[in-house]
C-alpha cells in the first residue's frame, strides 16, 4: 500500500510467486490471489486484476463477493469504462452497505469518481458528502478526509456557479497542503492532476504546466502505470496547445509503451489521436509562419516567447509535495517573523543571538501556480562550526600535531569575515528595500549602498569590522581588549595563510626573548614548551580555543550593541 513504485511491484512478485507455491493451501492461496488483486489495481495493472478475478473460485461469503464486485467496478473505471463501473457500483452499493459497513465510507470514494465521469454530479455529491461526514465523525483518519474533500472540490470545479467554482479551488488548494503534510503523495498527485486540468480549460497555461508537471513526478516516483499514463497524455495535451511539439512527443511516445505493455487499448487510442493532432498543429503552425518550441509565440498572448512566460514552469520540480501556490512574503521563507524595527527586518534576522546550525537564508518568489526559490548560504556558520569542532578535538599529544590548532585559527577568521561581507549584502539590501533616506536613517556608510560587492573585495577585514560595526551599534560597541585580539588573531592569521619565509629563527640556545607575534597573544594562550620556531609554539590546543572564543565575543559584541542602538 505503499507510495512506492518499486515496493508495490515487489509486492506482486512476492505474491505472484507464494500463490506459485505447490505446498500452499486452499484458504492461503485464496487470500494471496486476494491480495494480489488489489496490488495490481496499485500499480495500474487492471488488466490483470480483471484477468485474476475471473480466475477466483467461488466466494466465501457475501462479503467475499461484495468485495470481488467492488474490485472489478474500480479497474472498470480506471480503464475508462466508465458507464460499466457506475452500473457495477449501483449494484454493489447496497451489498457494501449491508455486509461491511463499517468500511462502506472509503468505498464511496471511487463510487463518486466514476459517477462524476458519466456526469452523475449529484449522486457524485451525494456519496462523498455521505464519506466526509463519517470521516469527520470518527476523527480517526485525515488522510481519506482530505481525499474526499479533494474530491467535492473536484465537483464543484464543473459547477455554472463561479462562486462554486472558486470554492473549488479553495478546497483543492486547502487539501494539497494537507496530503502534503501527511505524505498522501497519490492523493496529492490525484488534486494535482485536476488542477491542471482545470487551469488548461481557463488557458491559464503556467498554472496548468505548474501543476501537471508536479503531478508528472508524484506519479512517477509512485508507480501507478495506468496513473501515469493519464498524466503523460494530459501534459502532452498542454504542449500541444502551446506548440511544445517535440515534448508533447515524448510524453505520448512513453505513454504508448506503457500503454502496449500494459493491453491499455484506451490509452493507444489517447496516443495516437494526440499525436495526429501534435502533427496538425505543427503542419498548422508552418502554414501561418508560426515557430514552435521555446520561442513559439507564448499561447497567454503576453507578446512574450514560451521560454519567457508560462514556459518558465515547465521544469522538474525539486519539491513534490510542496504546495506552492500564493505569493508568499516579499521577505522570503526565513524572514517570516516579528520585526522589532520594521525595515530593518534583514538586519535583525542576521545580528539576532543564534542559530548556530543555520544552513542558509531562502527567499522565494511566487508565480502563477509554482514558485521559484533562492538561497544564501550561511558559509560564516559553516566556518565557524568547522572551527569550534576543531577546538574541541585539539590536543597538545605530539610534537607535529598542528592539524587542529591551525584549522581552528583560520576558520575562525574566516568566520568573521564571511559574517562581515554577509552583513554588507544585507545592509545593501535593506537600503534599496526602505526608500532613497536608507543610509542615513540606518546610520550605513555611502560605500556600502549600492555597490556591496566591491566593499567587500576592496575594504581590509578589520576596517570593516571596525566601520560597520560603528554603524550598526555605535563607537563603543566593542570592548578595546575583545577587538585588540580579534586584530591580533588577524595578523596571525595572516603571518600563517600569507607565510613568508625571510630568515632562520634561532632555536637552540633559546633566546631570551619570545619572537614578536608570540608576545601579543594575552595570557590564557599556552604556548608548547618545545625548542622550535614560534609556529610550533603557538599552535596549542589553548590557542584553538583562544581563537574560537575571540570570534565568538566579536559576534556577541556586534550583536548586543545592535540591539541597545535603539534603546
Amino acid at each position: 500500500m505503499n507510495d512506492d513504485g518499486d515496493e508495490r511491484q515487489a509486492a506482486v512478485d512476492e505474491l505472484r510467486r507464494l500463490r506459485a507455491l505447490p505446498t500452499i493451501d486452499g484458504a492461503e492461496r485464496q487470500s494471496a490471489e486476494i491480495l494480489l488483486v488489489q496490488a495490481l489495481q496499485r500499480i495500474g495493472d487492471h488488466h490483470g486484476a480483471l484477468a485474476l478475478l475471473k480466475e477466483l473460485g467461488p466466494a466465501k461469503n457475501k462479503t467475499d463477493a461484495a468485495m470481488r464486485m467492488y474490485w472489478r467496478a474500480r479497474s472498470f473505471e480506471r480503464l475508462a469504462r466508465f458507464e460499466e463501473a457506475a452500473a457495477t457500483f449501483d449494484k454493489v452499493l447496497p451489498k457494501l452497505r449491508a455486509h461491511v459497513p463499517e468500511q462502506c465510507h472509503y468505498y464511496l470514494i471511487e463510487i463518486g469518481r466514476a459517477y462524476l465521469m458519466v456526469d452523475r454530479v449529484q449522486d457524485a455529491v451525494s456519496v462523498w458528502r455521505e464519506a466526509a461526514d463519517v470521516f469527520e465523525a470518527r476523527g480517526d483518519d485525515e488522510e481519506h478526509l482530505q481525499r474526499v474533500r479533494a474530491n467535492l472540490g473536484v465537483a464543484l470545479l464543473r459547477s455554472v456557479d463561479p462562486d462554486e467554482v472558486a470554492e473549488g479551488e479553495r478546497i483543492l488548494y486547502e487539501t494539497s497542503d494537507a496530503k502534503a503534510l501527511l505524505g498522501d503523495a497519490e492523493g496529492l498527485s490525484n488534486n494535482y492532476s485536476t488542477l491542471s486540468l482545470h487551469y488548461m480549460r481557463l488557458g491559464r497555461w503556467e498554472r496548468a504546466i505548474a501543476f501537471a508537471r508536479r503531478d508528472l513526478r508524484l506519479t512517477r516516483l509512485i508507480g501507478d502505470a495506468h496513473q501515469l499514463t493519464a498524466t503523460l497524455g494530459n501534459l502532452a495535451v498542454i504542449y500541444i496547445k502551446t506548440l511544445q511539439l517535440s515534448s508533447a512527443r515524448r510524453c505520448l511516445l512513453e505513454a504508448r509503451d506503457i500503454g502496449t505493455r500494459l493491453g491499455h487499448d484506451h490509452t493507444l487510442r489517447m496516443v495516437e489521436a494526440n499525436l495526429a493532432a501534435a502533427a496538425e498543429a505543427g503542419r498548422e503552425a508552418g502554414k501561418r509562419g508560426i515557430t514552435v518550441g521555446e520561442a513559439a509565440p507564448c499561447a497567454c498572448d503576453s507578446g512574450k516567447i514560451f521560454k519567457d512566460c508560462c514556459g518558465r514552469a515547465d521544469f522538474e520540480p525539486d519539491t513534490p509535495l510542496i504546495n506552492f501556490d500564493e505569493t508568499p512574503s516579499s521577505e522570503g521563507l526565513v524572514f517570516r517573523h516579528a520585526r522589532s524595527r520594521g525595515d530593518r527586518g534583514r538586519l535583525d534576522t542576521l545580528l539576532a543571538p543564534g542559530p548556530t546550525d543555520r544552513f542558509s537564508w531562502t527567499t522565494a518568489e511566487g508565480h502563477d501556480g509554482w514558485m521559484s526559490v533562492s538561497e544564501l548560504p550561511d558559509v560564516a556558520n559553516y566556518h565557524l562550526k568547522a572551527a569550534r569542532s576543531m577546538a574541541a578535538a585539539a590536543t597538545d599529544a605530539g610534537l607535529t600535531r598542528f592539524d587542529e590548532p591551525l584549522a581552528a585559527c583560520v576558520l575562525s577568521v574566516c568566520g568573521a569575515e564571511a559574517f562581515i561581507n554577509t552583513l554588507c549584502f544585507f545592509i545593501d539590501e535593506t537600503a534599496k528595500g526602505t526608500g532613497a533616506d536608507a543610509s542615513s536613517r540606518l546610520g550605513i556608510a555611502a560605500a556600502i549602498v549600492g555597490e556591496p560587492l566591491a566593499y567587500q573585495r576592496g575594504t581590509e577585514l578589520t576596517l570593516k569590522w571596525a566601520a560597520i560595526g560603528a554603524a550598526l551599534a555605535g563607537p563603543e560597541w566593542i570592548a578595546p581588549d575583545a577587538w585588540r585580539a580579534f586584530t591580533t588573531l588577524v595578523s596571525i592569521r595572516n603571518e600563517l595563510v600569507h607565510f613568508k619565509a625571510a630568515e632562520f629563527e634561532q632555536v637552540s640556545p633559546a633566546p631570551k626573548h619570545l619572537h614578536e607575534i608570540l608576545r601579543r597573544l594575552p595570557p590564557e594562550v599556552e604556548l608548547r614548551d618545545v625548542p622550535h620556531s614560534w609556529p610550533a609554539r603557538l599552535l596549542s590546543a589553548s590557542f584553538a580555543r583562544w581563537s574560537v572564543a575571540t570570534v565568538d565575543a566579536l559576534l556577541a559584541a556586534l550583536k548586543e550593541g545592535y540591539a541597545k542602538a535603539d534603546e
